[in-house]
């Protein structure tokens, strides 16, 4: 069995060892967009280790950090408590092979990352579809166990649909490898709480050939033992942005551990960073992206900034509405253009108003 198990490991790591970027687009357009996360780089084969429990003091936060994400800077004392990173859990026995029969020099923490996300409700994580499923299983960023697709939906949590939510924990579909942390500031240091997800819900009408659309689901998760206790000045729920699109000049922030360096593969920081952007017209960044206006419609949110801009591993985090308070919601980091350098190009966020009725539908259905 350990023949077998290392025997399947190199194969996924050889991929991993060589990966550069995720894919490209389903269709030719001139600055090639890409997902905002790392589908390429993982390592699948391994046992889950259960963490839980008390989060420990946070080191006093710096007036700055060396590490930007282009633009960006460590996250403000007191904001992002409701960020969530989604990512994966190595098996020590899986990494110390790894590391022996490739000589890994990238810390682990690093290659664990897989994904942003927000804390909308006590045991809901909201963040984008593409995230759990992305049509590609040889990518290695599908979250769900062998037998279930990664092209579309299969299970569904609905009030209207009288699809229970303990009915998709049944269902198993989530391996357990990928977990989420909340109340992390440091990756490095591994703090914050981790929880394993049980049940996954992506917008029935997400297509990983057209990720220009519907780039939204709901993790559902819970304590591996008993509920570890929560420090509320760490952890906390955001509301969500249900009104119309913000007018164009409305300032966002976006949260994120995604790459911030101009090298290849993924390479996330160890800090929560934050950028701040400016929502952008949607014909103008269709043009910027060399999209199609259709491609850049009224479900999606485009911001950005001179020399500020999201980045690879950012893919799910939070887009939020800064202007007044309380904070809101408002997006979903999603696409954007390939190359993450120090420009203008605008990125792609779903528009949390957009899907309100749908997101609304799966945190009221029953819960058994």
């Amino acid at each position: 069995m350990k023949a077998v198990i290392a025997s399947a490991l190199l194969t996924v790591l050889a991929a991993f060892a060589s990966a550069a970027e995720p894919a490209a687009a389903p269709v030719p357009v001139p600055h090639d967009p890409v997902l905002l996360d790392s589908p390429s780089e993982v390592l699948t084969v391994r046992l889950p280790k259960h963490k839980s429990g008390a989060l420990p003091k946070s080191p006093k936060q710096a007036a700055a950090d060396d590490g930007r994400i282009y633009g960006g800077y460590r996250v403000a004392k007191g904001f992002g408590h409701w960020q969530v990173e989604i990512y994966r859990d190595f098996a020590p026995e899986d990494w110390a092979h790894h590391v022996s029969t490739t000589h890994e020099t990238r810390p682990e923490w690093q290659l664990e990352h897989h994904c942003g996300g927000a804390l909308v409700a006590d045991d809901w994580v909201l963040t984008a579809a593409h995230c759990v499923m992305n049509g590609d299983p040889t990518k290695h960023a599908c979250m769900l166990h062998e037998g279930y697709t990664c092209d579309h939906a299969e299970i569904a949590v609905s009030k209207a649909q009288h699809a229970s939510l303990g009915q998709c924990i049944k269902a198993k579909q989530i391996d357990p490898v990928f977990r989420v942390r909340l109340g992390a500031e440091d990756l490095s240091r591994g703090d914050g709480i981790s929880y394993q997800i049980d049940c996954a819900v992506v917008h029935p009408g997400w297509n990983p050939a057209d990720f220009y659309h519907n780039d939204i689901a709901l993790l559902h998760f819970s304590a591996d033992g008993p509920a570890p206790v929560r420090d509320p000045a760490r952890i906390e729920r955001i509301r969500m942005h249900t009104h119309a699109a913000p007018d164009t000049g409305t300032s966002v922030t976006v949260t994120g551990w995604g790459k911030s360096q101009p090298v290849p593969g993924i390479q996330p920081n160890a800090v929560l960073m934050q950028t701040d952007l400016q929502i952008r017209n949607g014909d103008f960044c269709a043009k910027k992206l060399g999209v199609r206006p259709d491609q850049v419609d009224d479900n999606v949110l485009c911001a950005g900034a001179s020399a500020q801009k999201t980045c690879l591993g950012d893919s799910g985090g939070p887009v939020v509405l800064t202007e007044g308070r309380p904070y809101y919601l408002v997006g979903v980091v999603s696409w954007g253009a390939k190359d993450c350098k120090a420009d203008s190009a605008p990125g792609v966020y779903t528009r949390i108003g957009a899907f309100a009725d749908w997101i609304d539908d799966v945190l009221q259905a029953e819960r058994d």
